[in-house]
């Protein structure tokens, strides 16, 4: 039970006490009772609960607190502390009400303080005739006695006005907003009736009734004050609106109006003035008829104010109806159109037959207007309709039964245009599945087809092929051609796999150089065949630019048959295995899946994973091998080649991990440390020696490389120090390669050229590139070719170029190198890698 049902219980139980017979019929101890306890109530929910205008709540509950100290004091015939108790009550009450107002509202209404004045007015009137007025002319009151007699009511009369004020404001109503008013209205009554009994000789105790009334007053007092709707009492009105002049309202204003004349009349009748009572009378007959010609005219102004509301919502609505874009049509019961809106001219024209539907849509309409008419809801529906220009355009109708409306009487049917909203849907839709470069199909939706390839395989027992497709070098080209060459790239190559398969194939982008294709309905060997025909079709060269460009491709294929239990992603990250396979075999050539692929793909991600944290971990090293003077055998320098010994794997070859550093980028960071570390070895060397240190083609594109150089030959000779780029590398991007070749030189460091003759046409590049060394590729002597061996030396001897021969392993070749004027080499025949403790021991 809420606490004020508890209380109002409690104050209902108190009256009945009270006026029950019995030992607390017309107790004082009831009467204070009821009041200790509601201004001790009032007090608790002002000071803990923190209602809104909290400073309101706490004058009118100071003002309680002072009328019930009022009544505990001793009570005399005369002016005594009580009344002292009395008078202070008006003031913190009238603002108590005065500033709840002013929070409900904030702004002052002309239209309620008029009203408000005219009724408190009205109502103060009997108060003056009756208790204010006699008390001023009886001559043997004391001066004191006449303060006490019209004091009390001038302060009632203020209350009025304030609480009038309170019912007229237009704020929140709501339970305690009416329990309120209906207390302080209670405790006026209470008062004006002991005043006319204090007029009369009489005293409050001389009528219980008096005190039931006070009673009541402090009841509603302390339920408003713990109903719930007190929080909101004070809160701010809703947004200003007119002030009505309803029927209320219109006879409590002429009831307060008519009041003065009615007194007037009634005191001429009693004084027998029959002459001035017809004066007053017909005062009074005119006065109530001026009101209700009035309050006439006010009713007229507010029809005709209703009216012309009425009028521009009818000419407001009838603009929107001319300027609306939806087709607006009442379908009449016999078929018929009774009424089409101005755009369904300006969009389909004046002749309405259903030849403006499409006609598999024209069926569809027909039913769905019978089902409507059959009183059926209708969902939204979509048609086509043919325009004035003959364009084909998508409505969505949606179809209401008004027959029973009198001013309609068939199916109303609007339709609005939704041809862009459905391109664009289609649109949206597309992109969701198409790669936005090659307008391929993306990784989402060719996934879905090979599941669905998958599901009509296994019904039919028919074969697939999933092909997976890595552009080999691809990040170089778009690195240095830039972007936009990269994307003309990827169009064409796109271009190519799509029209490399048939129609019921699929061809896909999942994201950088990354393609697939889906080959439905084919064996292992026709995939083998779509392989090598994919591969030679991208092997045509690609002109963009102003020059040509040869690509080459890894793929990997993927066969599933129908009883096959793997799925989608299974077969793709087969085929993506297989494709790893021919990406390591050498670039340009296609794998099918074997099984046992997935075991080396498994180990190359731990590999990889383990890689991230070598560096940190202090798991690389180098190894140095020796750069001899062939003709003694002396050591001038080493070559750094760098090593990883894995906790768990021992010594790794660079063959297997160098590709996945090269991929992941890695080998940045990698090759920073070998920078670093191999020039910290040098110095350690002594002066007498160079030191050879491999650049990757990552480390060439990396803008820190010449910031990275010069920190790692700052307190040493740099010409001591060798930087060695592969042939292959410097080819690729060659301005971009001689741009920062060039500002490596500018610090004084030599540059070599490494396994040159290697297969590319360099030779007409060789003369722009800084280069110092030439490092003779191992080939050459494996296929002991020393007319070609001797073509490289005079080459490097025309450019004043030194020559160092890589891979000796025979007394034979160390001969036929001498003999042919090269200087320099290195291989196992003189020194394997050393460790450098080793290093340092070789040399010193």
């Amino acid at each position: 039970m809420s606490r004020w049902a508890i209380y109002l219980a409690f104050g209902l139980l108190s009256i009945a006490l009270y006026l029950a017979p019995g030992p607390l019929q017309h107790a004082d101890a009831v009467i204070g009772l009821l009041g200790a306890v509601t201004v001790v109530a009032t007090l608790l929910v002002v000071i803990l609960g923190r209602p809104v205008a909290r400073f309101a709540w706490g004058l009118m509950a100071a003002a309680l607190l002072l009328i019930f100290t009022g009544d505990l004091m001793p009570q005399g015939p005369g002016f005594g502390l009580d009344d002292v108790f009395y008078f202070a009550f008006y003031p913190p009450m009238l603002a108590g009400v005065v500033l709840l107002v002013r929070h409900r509202t904030r702004s002052a209404r002309a239209g309620a303080l008029i009203d408000g004045l005219i009724l408190t007015l009205g109502l103060a009137l009997p108060s003056w005739i009756v208790l204010i007025a006699p008390s001023l002319h009886e001559g043997d009151l004391t001066f004191v006695d006449a303060i006490v007699r019209v004091g009390f009511p001038v302060g009632d009369l203020l209350l009025l006005g304030g609480i009038v004020q309170l019912a007229l404001d237009g704020g929140r109503r709501g339970p305690a907003f009416h329990l309120l008013v209906g207390s302080v209205s209670g405790l006026l009554l209470s008062d004006f009736a002991t005043g006319l009994m204090t007029a009369s000789g009489q005293t409050a105790a001389d009528d219980p009734l008096v005190l039931v009334a006070w009673m009541v007053s402090f009841v509603l007092w302390g339920t408003a004050v713990l109903h719930p709707s007190m929080r909101t009492l004070a809160e701010l009105a809703p947004a200003r609106r007119e002030v009505l002049l309803t029927r209320t309202r219109l006879i409590l204003l002429t009831c307060a109006s008519l009041v003065a004349p009615v007194l007037s009349l009634t005191h001429d009748l009693r004084e027998g003035d029959w002459d001035y009572a017809v004066v007053q009378a017909v005062s009074l007959a005119l006065f109530a008829l001026v009101i209700a010609r009035m309050t006439g005219l006010a009713r007229r102004e507010r029809t005709l104010s209703a009216q012309l509301h009425r009028r521009h919502g009818e000419d407001r609505f009838a603009a929107l109806i001319r300027n609306t874009r939806d087709l607006l049509l009442v379908v009449n019961p016999g078929g018929g159109v009774s009424y089409a809106s101005p755009s369904v001219a300006r969009i389909l024209g004046t002749e309405l037959t259903a030849s403006f539907l499409i006609p598999e849509d024209r069926t569809r309409v027909r039913a769905a207007l019978a089902a409507s008419a059959q009183g059926e809801d209708v969902a939204p529906f979509e048609c086509t309709l043919v325009d004035l220009r003959g364009d084909q355009r998508v409505f969505e109708v949606h179809l209401t039964n008004l027959t029973e409306e009198q001013h309609v009487g068939g199916i109303l049917l609007n339709a609005r245009d939704v041809t862009e909203r459905r391109a664009f849907e289609a649109q949206l839709t597309h992109q969701a599945f198409h790669d936005p470069v090659t307008g391929l199909a993306n990784r989402e939706l060719f996934v879905r087809r090979v599941r669905q390839a998958i599901s009509q395989a296994r019904r039919s027992g028919h074969t697939l092929a999933v092909l997976f497709l890595d552009l080999d070098d691809f990040k170089l080209v778009n690195d240095s051609l830039g972007h936009a060459t990269g994307d003309e790239i990827l169009v064409e190559v796109g271009r190519r796999l799509d029209g490399g398969v048939r129609g019921v194939d699929t061809a896909a982008r999942f994201g950088g150089d990354e393609f697939a294709l889906l080959l439905e309905d084919v064996d292992s060997h026709a995939a083998a065949e779509a392989a090598r025909r994919i591969l030679d079709l991208l092997a045509t060269p690609i002109r963009t630019g102003g020059r040509e460009l040869t690509l080459r491709a890894s793929l990997g294929v993927s066969v599933a048959q129908g009883a096959d239990p793997r799925d989608a992603e299974d077969l793709l990250r087969d085929a993506d295995a297989a494709m790893y396979h021919a990406k390591r075999d050498g670039h340009g050539g296609y794998r099918l899946f074997e099984p046992a692929m997935h075991a080396d793909v498994l180990a190359r991600l731990e590999l990889r994973t383990d890689l991230q944290r070598a560096i940190d971990a202090g798991e690389l090293e180098l190894h140095y091998q020796p750069v001899v003077r062939l003709v003694d055998g002396a050591t001038t320098g080493f070559e750094a080649l760098m090593r990883w010994r894995h906790p768990e794997r021992g010594l790794i070859s660079p063959a297997d991990f160098i590709p996945i550093a090269e991929e992941t980028g890695l080998i940045v960071p990698m090759g920073r440390w070998a920078l670093l570390e191999a020039t910290s070895h040098l110095r350690a060397l002594g002066s007498l020696y160079r030191m050879n240190v491999n650049l990757s083609a990552k480390q060439l594109q990396d803008p820190e490389l010449v910031y990275d150089v010069r920190a790692a030959i700052e307190g040493i000779d740099p010409r001591r120090l060798t930087l060695e780029l592969t042939e292959s590398i410097v080819m690729e991007d060659t301005g971009h390669a001689v741009a920062q070749l060039t500002a490596l030189k500018a610090l004084g460091v030599r540059l070599a050229l490494d396994d040159f003759g290697t297969g590319y046409s360099s030779l007409g590049y060789l003369s722009r590139l800084p280069v110092d060394v030439l490092k003779l590729d191992r080939t050459f002597l494996a296929c002991d070719e020393p007319n070609l061996i001797a073509a490289v030396v005079g080459l490097g001897q025309a450019l004043a170029l030194d020559v160092v021969a890589e891979g000796i392993e025979e007394e034979e070749q160390w001969r036929t190198l001498r003999e042919l004027g090269c200087h320099y080499g290195q291989g196992f025949l003189f020194s394997k890698p050393l460790s450098a403790a080793d290093s340092l021991a070789a040399v010193h």
